[in-house]
């Protein structure tokens, strides 16, 4: 924890240097790659003319990860996942109102968001089944993440996307997010429908400029309000979060650190990482991060090559520090999007 710590003030303190260029991130609806030839451009530049108008736009994410073990353990076993085959439509229908429906074939056809919006740019509602505004990975879209997975206490503790409603506002460098939302908190397995209650959750994030780059800082809290009815009695939960993202020249630094408290119980987690990343090419960059999740440690080797805007390849190699991280192996995830 007092590492994780340590790292997020050290890229706080980045944000005295001089002025550049702000690398903003992609919406939460975006998927986008690096750059392409003459060629690809155009076969690009022809296939969003025909599919993606302002009041309708074909979107699509397919995942292809397969696995290499290294260590010989139960569940470390060579296989091929299919680890998103997302199809989505988008768009405005008039000045203010727009949509968003996306599932995910992989499986079984499942739902991930659902959203009506209305507003501008800089400020808008948006109500349905969407992403909780918490935590800066789980916000970035699944096709620009760094890692072929995101960080262990990421995928543990976040709350993911829940029905609800939320207030976007952006104003200058400031973004701020927050919502209500159905509560995901249910350590009984308890359905929803019969947990019942609301997770509130706001997320501030703001940007600044460097000599040679940008740094985002970002924090965010959220709580899971408690079933009060003597039938379930759950627990509340507090989520709280604080990530930071540096740019430098072809250097990226990154890191985050989660905290989950869950009352009157011994199960809170905690956790976080630091990631390092150096572009040898404006297509080619490589990774090294710490993946920490309370007392296992383990790192994460990276390389992420970009073919063009919408085809894209990432190879991980996971290597455990303990007996409680992830086993020894290798990820790959061949990358369609657009």
């Amino acid at each position: 924890m007092r590492f994780c710590l340590a790292a997020l003030l050290a890229l706080s303190l980045l944000a005295t240097s001089a002025s550049a260029q702000i690398e903003r991130p992609p919406d939460e609806t975006e998927e986008e790659g690096g750059t392409t030839a003459t060629d690809e451009e155009r076969l690009y530049d022809e296939l969003v003319a025909r599919f993606q108008k302002e009041y309708l736009a074909f979107t699509t994410l397919l995942q292809i990860a397969p696995v290499i073990p290294f260590e010989d353990v139960e569940g470390n076993q060579p296989r091929f996942d299919v680890a998103a085959a997302w199809l989505g439509i988008r768009g405005r229908l008039g000045e203010n109102v727009g949509y968003f429906l996306r599932g995910d074939l992989s499986r079984d056809v499942s739902l991930l968001e659902a959203t009506v919006s209305y507003g501008s740019d800089a400020t808008r509602g948006i109500v349905g089944q969407q992403k909780v505004p918490f935590s800066a990975e789980f916000l970035t879209p699944a096709a620009n993440i760094d890692m072929v997975n995101r960080a262990r206490i990421v995928r543990e503790v976040v709350p993911g996307r829940r029905v609800g409603a939320a207030l976007l506002a952006d104003s200058g460098p400031l973004r701020f997010r927050a919502g209500a939302f159905n509560a995901s908190y249910s350590p009984r397995g308890l359905p929803q429908r019969a947990r019942g209650g609301l997770l509130l959750a706001v997320r501030v994030q703001t940007e600044a400029p460097l000599q040679n780059g940008s740094v985002r800082l970002g924090a965010n809290v959220a709580y899971d309000t408690p079933d009060t009815s003597e039938r379930f009695d759950i627990p509340g939960r507090l989520l709280l979060g604080a990530d930071a993202r540096a740019r430098l020249g072809a250097v990226l630094l990154a890191a985050e650190f989660l905290h989950a408290d869950v009352e009157g119980a011994m199960d809170s987690r905690e956790g976080g990482y630091v990631t390092l990343g150096y572009d040898l090419s404006p297509d080619d960059r490589v990774l090294a991060r710490l993946d920490v999740l309370e007392d296992s440690n383990e790192i994460v080797l990276g390389y992420n090559r970009t073919f063009t805007r919408a085809a894209s390849f990432q190879a991980n190699l996971i290597v455990p520090l303990d007996e409680f991280a992830e086993p020894f192996q290798g990820v790959l995830n061949f990358q369609l999007a657009f």
